[in-house]
């Protein structure tokens, strides 16, 4: 009995402690604003965002080629790793990889910006739907020594996007 209650007050000092430790310096007066449906909305949309830029596609540039007057890519790949596309086009291939990650990340656009030789830029629109937040993530992603890297992203609500294609 002695036992269990010397190891509920050290359990009860070292969660003591490890508060203390955590909170950050600011005076004791000061109130913190409590939390409101807003503040939840934007911890969502930050947890969205930083899964997004976790989602950052990489591709190999090795060819280019049409197929029913889309830009389609021999390979492609997702956080690095290479994939050949045989006969699949470029949003199939990005499709089943977004997949296979987040069953609620689905391809919306992809469309190819300009290519020469040795670079190509590409305009990815990702449609990432939440239980209760819909939101377009628009990237440029430019090929850097063989790997596709996000140049900028911006987020847009759906509707908004849907109004701009």
């Amino acid at each position: 009995m002695i036992k269990k209650q010397m190891l509920m007050s050290v359990a009860t000092l070292g969660m003591i402690a490890l508060t203390a430790c955590q909170s950050p310096d600011k005076p004791t007066n000061v109130k913190e604003k409590p939390k409101t449906e807003l503040s939840e909305e934007n911890t969502n949309e930050e947890t969205l965002r930083a899964s997004a830029i976790k989602k950052t596609i990489y591709g190999y540039y090795e060819t280019m080629n049409t197929l029913n007057g889309e830009e389609m890519f021999s390979y492609l790949a997702l956080d690095g790793e290479l994939k050949e596309g045989s006969d699949q086009s470029a949003i199939s291939i990005l499709q089943e990889e977004l997949d296979e990650i987040e069953e609620e990340t689905l391809v919306e656009q992809y469309t190819l910006l300009e290519s020469d030789k040795d670079s190509a830029k590409v305009k990815v629109s990702l449609l990432l739907v939440e239980p209760n937040l819909s939101r377009v993530e628009v990237s440029e992603l430019i090929l850097e020594d063989g790997t596709w890297k996000i140049k900028s992203g911006k987020y847009y609500d759906l509707v908004l996007q849907k109004m701009q294609y």
